[in-house]
Order: structure tokens, then C-alpha cells, then sequence
């Protein structure tokens, strides 16, 4: 390089720099913030010093304003830049380009602002690289911003942050990584969560009986934690507290005074009393204590195989050898025998307006009738073996029946078949119900399993697989989230609608179960077997299970004065999710007494305040 050359690069750097800032110079102030944001998109930051030209479209640079009016602000600055009179930057067919490589160091302002802040600008271009490759990769969760880049965005304010990113787009594939990252990070959380609460579940189930109260204890802080970070009890968690609380709460009562097998069972309405069928040809009303009321309701010839309650409590339906029969509560037939059928009646279903009966038969089909007896059009022909079982849905503009040809139909109150048979049991359908909700049917089969299903016949997961013999009876909890089920087992089975058991199966009857109901308010079970029994159980949800544990032990030493992790989560997961405020005040003047005692009067008399503002008149 000779003296001559190095004095006219001198020169010609000198040019530029005095060109560009003539072009700058003419923008206006607003401009000149634009002309300097463009150009410096036109560079890529390299690491140290280095940097080096970057084309970028058009749209991309005008995509940089925020408005229609910065909009056009920018498309000025771009024509300013490359017109005739600027020719600092290039344009061809859409594409924007600094004009010449020598500008980079020429423009003696360029490179003021190409040295500033050149962290941040690395790190917008980092963001900038891979929302690039994120929408090549077909905006893929796998290419949002790594955790390294989203933590150094998130140290910053959101509003630098957002100033920062520059453009809507990069704001938003930022908001968008960030969501999806905590979205993980809680996921993978509630994922180790329920891990260890399901290891704690194991632990609790695998005490022996005699460690009743640390079992409940333990169910009951797990509950506690599974709400914290689920909001609700999980499976496993259900399934520990319900093992405690059979414990302590089971069996109510064993109901006798049948001769022979007892083979359907219904709750009233109100949920009071319950009639129950017998071959030994008679029906009994019972009070929730066990005890029968009135005489056998005698009238059939035969076994009597179904009844069902009216939706307004005041009539019974049964069925027999080839008839049905309407009774009052006192035990007296109304009217004649409802008579139709040329075979066995094996299930009998009210509607819910309580003005018409449906019944199955073993002469393959279904029969609706009024309530003088007297049948409403043609029988509802198109199982091809014994009509097992029927059910009305909730709105009462549909039927379902379960058969000995393995199916299921649906049908309108017309005896139109809806849709193609439910295809799915391997053996016969013994038993179907509707959900309270109408959206969904669950039924029982001789193949062992019980099967939930939509309306369109399409089965919902998997079989619900726990009991080992043939299931004659199933029945959906009033809130629709719990099913039970009878067996030729001689247990029942509570579900959920995942098909999951629910604690152990309930044990009790000495032959196999025919018939189960939900009492109207979920608190209750009945069973009938072919024991000559039937059988009261403490039916509910988890959150009557959580109440009738904590009150349980509610003046138990070691949970009014708790000295371990397990006592004091429990504790607390009593006061705040089990008690109501009246409960609360009992437990903590409990508490109070005991905290005297210690000789700790200020928290002794926290305890009373506390519990004075929960319950003002505990005596009232």
C-alpha cells in the first residue's frame, strides 16, 4: 500500500462519511431514529468487534413500525436511504441492502451505533435466528427459545424487554416460549408430585389394620397436598383414603326378611325407603334402618325379577314371569296386570315424566306401556336373544336395552332403533344405566367387564376390568363421577369413569350380587344379592370420606396435639377442607383445653378467639 493510495482511502472514508451525514442530516428527527433502527438491521453483530452485512426484505423492516403512521415513516426512510440523492442503501426486487461493505466503517455515525449496545443487539438477533428457524421447523414446541435465552430475556424489565425485542412478532414468539417453558417446568412439577404422593399411597395401604389412625392421618395429609397442586384428589389418593375410611365407616346394615334370593332393588325418589324383588314371588318397602315396613307385596304367582320406583315416589312397578304390576306404597295393585309379553320380564324402567314403563323380556323384546296397563304401540323388535336390561335416559326421549345377543341398543320412544347396535362385550349385556347428565351409558356383561359408552355407540377407553366373574348390575352416582357395580363375585365395585377401582371391593354378601342403586343423594348404596339380603353401604365421594375421617378422630390426642409432619398436615387439611365453621370451632376448643393443660395460656386463648369468631354461640 503506497502513501499516495493510503491518503485517497483517507479521503474517499472521508467522502462518505461527509455524504451520509449529509443524507442523514436531511431526515427529519423522527426519521433519523428510523434510518438509524434500519440500518443497523441491515448489519449482523458478530462476536467482538466483527460484524458484517446482513440483507433483509423489505417487509421485514417495515414490519419494524408499530402503526400504519411509523409505517410509512419507515418506507420514507428506505427511499431517502437508496434514492438518488442517498445511495447508502440498495434495493432490488424487495430485498434491502447497505449499499456498499466501505459504509460500515466510512460513516464514522454508523459505526458510533454499531458499537453501542451490542449485547442486546446480540441478543435480539439470537431471537431473531431462532423464531427463523422455528417457523421453518413448522413451529414446532422443540424450537421455541432455548432456557438459556429465555433467562437472560426474563433479567430483564418487561418494558426494556419489549422495547428490546422491537417487533410484535418477537414479542410474541417470546411470550409464547415463555408460556410453553413454565407450562413444562409445572408439568414436570406436578409430575413429581404425583409420583411421590402416589409412593406415599402405596406406604399408607400397605399399613397393617392395626395402625388405623396413622393410615387415616396419612390419607388425610395426602389429600391435603394432591389439592394443593391438583386442586382435586387423585386416583391413588382417593384409593388410600377410602381403605381408611372403610375402616372406621363401612357397612351400615344387612337388610333381611326375604325367603329367597333377592333379585332387583330400587332407592325412592327422596331416598327414604327402598323396595326390593324376591323369587320368593313377593316385593318389600324398607326404611333406612333395615326395617320392613308394612306386609310382603303379594300379588305375582312367580318370581318377581324387576321393580322401579315412579319419579314422584308414589308407585312401584314389577315384573314377573310374563307380567308387570303397578302398586301403591301400602302395598296394594293398582289396576290390572300389564300383560304383553310371551316370556319372563327381566327389567322394568319408569319414565321420568312418570306416565309411561318400559320393560325387557326374555322374548327377546321391549314393551312401553301407560300406566293403565295398557301397551303403546308395537313391541320394540330387534335384539336377537333375551332383553337383559333397560334404562330411560334423563331427558326421557331415549332407551337403552342390554341383551343376551351381546349388544346394545338405542332406541326413541317410537320402537325405533337408533343408530347400529353397541358393539363391544364378548358375552351377554346383563346390565345398562344412563349417566345423570344423558351424554353417556355404562354397562355390565357376562364377559366380567363393565364398558362405558357415548351415544353414537362408540366405547370410551378401555373395559373396566376388576371383577372375576359375570357383572349383573351397574349404576351411575347422582353427580355422574362415580359407577358401581354387582358380580357373580359377590362384591361390588366403585369406578371412576376412567375405569379405575376406587378402594377395595366392597365384601359382604355370601352369593352373587343382582341388583345395586345410588341412594338420590349419593350417600347411600344398596345391594341385593342371591343371599336372601340386602345390604345398606355408606356410599359418597371422597370429600364425605375426608369428613367422616377427620371427625373420626377429632378429639384424638395425637390430632388435637399434633407432634408430626403427617398430624399437623392433617391437621390443617381438616379445618380447611372437611369441617364447616362450627366443626372447626369444636376442634380448636379442644385444642385450647389441651393447650392449657401445657401450661400455654396465650395460645390457649388464641385458640378461644379464634374459635369464638367461627362459632359466636357454641351452645345455641
Amino acid at each position: 500500500l503506497t502513501a499516495a493510495a493510503y491518503r485517497e482511502m483517507g479521503r474517499l472514508q472521508g467522502a462518505l462519511n461527509t455524504r451520509a451525514e449529509a443524507v442523514y442530516a436531511d431526515l427529519r428527527d423522527g426519521e433519523q431514529d428510523w434510518a438509524r433502527r434500519v440500518c443497523l438491521a441491515l448489519v449482523r453483530v458478530g462476536v467482538g468487534e466483527t460484524d458484517t452485512r446482513q440483507r433483509q426484505p423489505r417487509e421485514k423492516l417495515l414490519a419494524l413500525a408499530a402503526d400504519d403512521r411509523e409505517r410509512e415513516m419507515v418506507a420514507d426512510v428506505i427511499g431517502a436511504l437508496s434514492g438518488q440523492e442517498g445511495r447508502l442503501l440498495a434495493t432490488d426486487e424487495g430485498i434491502v441492502d447497505l449499499a456498499h461493505e466501505a459504509l460500515m466503517g466510512g460513516w464514522e455515525r454508523f459505526v458510533e451505533w454499531r458499537q453501542a449496545d451490542r449485547d442486546q443487539r446480540r441478543l435480539v438477533q439470537r431471537v431473531e435466528d431462532a423464531r427463523e428457524e422455528w417457523g421453518e421447523k413448522g413451529q414446532q414446541n422443540d424450537y421455541l427459545l432455548p432456557k438459556g435465552l429465555l433467562g437472560e430475556l426474563r433479567e430483564l424489565a418487561p418494558t426494556v424487554r419489549d422495547e428490546l425485542l422491537g417487533t410484535a412478532e418477537r414479542r410474541d414468539f417470546f411470550r409464547l416460549s415463555d408460556e410453553q417453558d413454565q407450562e413444562s417446568a409445572t408439568a414436570l412439577k406436578r409430575a413429581l408430585v404425583n409420583a411421590n404422593l402416589r409412593e406415599d399411597c402405596i406406604k399408607i395401604l400397605a399399613l397393617p389394620p392395626a395402625k388405623i389412625f396413622d393410615k387415616t392421618l396419612m390419607a388425610i395429609a395426602t389429600v391435603g397436598e394432591s389439592l394443593d397442586h391438583f386442586q382435586e384428589a387423585i386416583t391413588p389418593v382417593q384409593d388410600a383414603l377410602n381403605q381408611a375410611w372403610r375402616k372406621i365407616r363401612e357397612q351400615l346394615k344387612q337388610l333381611e326378611g326375604h325367603t329367597g334370593a333377592v333379585t332387583c332393588v330400587a332407592f325412592s325418589p327422596q331416598g327414604d325407603r327402598i323396595v326390593s324383588s324376591s323369587d320368593d314371588d313377593t316385593l318389600r318397602l324398607w326404611d333406612l334402618e333395615g326395617r320392613t315396613i308394612g306386609e310382603p307385596f303379594q300379588g305375582h304367582s312367580a318370581w318377581v325379577t324387576a321393580v322401579a320406583f315412579s319419579p314422584r315416589g308414589d308407585r312401584i312397578v314389577s315384573g314377573s314371569h310374563d307380567t308387570l304390576r303397578l302398586w301403591d306404597l301400602e302395598g296394594r295393585t293398582i289396576g290390572e296386570l300389564f300383560q304383553g309379553h310371551s316370556s319372563w320380564v327381566t327389567a322394568v324402567a319408569f319414565s321420568p315424566q312418570g306416565d309411561q314403563i318400559i320393560s325387557g323380556s326374555d322374548d327377546d323384546t321391549l314393551r312401553l306401556w301407560d300406566l293403565e296397563g295398557r301397551a303403546i304401540g308395537e313391541p320394540f323388535q330387534g335384539h336377537s336373544a333375551s332383553v337383559m336390561s333397560v334404562a330411560f335416559s334423563p331427558q326421557g326421549d331415549r332407551i337403552v336395552s342390554g341383551s343376551g345377543d351381546n349388544s346394545l341398543r338405542l332406541w326413541d320412544v317410537e320402537g325405533k332403533t337408533i343408530g347400529e347396535p353397541f358393539q363391544g362385550h364378548s358375552s351377554w349385556v346383563t346390565a345398562v344405566a344412563f349417566s345423570p347428565q344423558g351424554d353417556r351409558i355404562v354397562s355390565g356383561s357376562h364377559d366380567n367387564s363393565l364398558r362405558l359408552w357415548d351415544l353414537e355407540g362408540r366405547t370410551i377407553g378401555e373395559p373396566f376390568q376388576g371383577h372375576s366373574a359375570s357383572v349383573w348390575a351397574v349404576a351411575f352416582s347422582p353427580q355422574g363421577d362415580q359407577i358401581i357395580s354387582g358380580s357373580h363375585d359377590n362384591t361390588l365395585r366403585l369406578w371412576n369413569l376412567e375405569g379405575r377401582t376406587i378402594g377395595e371391593p366392597l365384601q359382604g354378601h355370601s352369593a352373587w350380587v343382582t341388583a345395586v342403586a345410588f341412594s338420590p343423594q349419593g350417600d347411600r348404596i344398596v345391594s341385593s344379592s342371591a343371599d336372601g339380603t340386602l345390604r345398606l353401604w355408606r356410599g359418597g365421594t371422597w370429600r364425605d370420606w375426608l369428613h367422616d375421617c377427620c371427625t373420626e378422630f377429632m378429639f384424638h390426642i395425637h390430632l388435637v396435639s399434633p407432634e408430626t409432619d403427617f398430624a399437623r398436615q392433617a391437621c390443617e387439611v381438616c379445618k380447611t377442607h372437611a369441617w364447616n365453621r362450627e366443626e372447626t370451632a369444636r376442634f380448636l376448643r379442644a385444642q385450647a383445653h389441651i393447650l392449657a393443660r401445657q401450661g400455654k395460656p396465650e395460645e390457649s386463648a388464641a385458640k378461644l378467639a379464634e374459635a369464638q369468631h367461627l362459632d359466636p354461640e357454641p351452645n345455641r
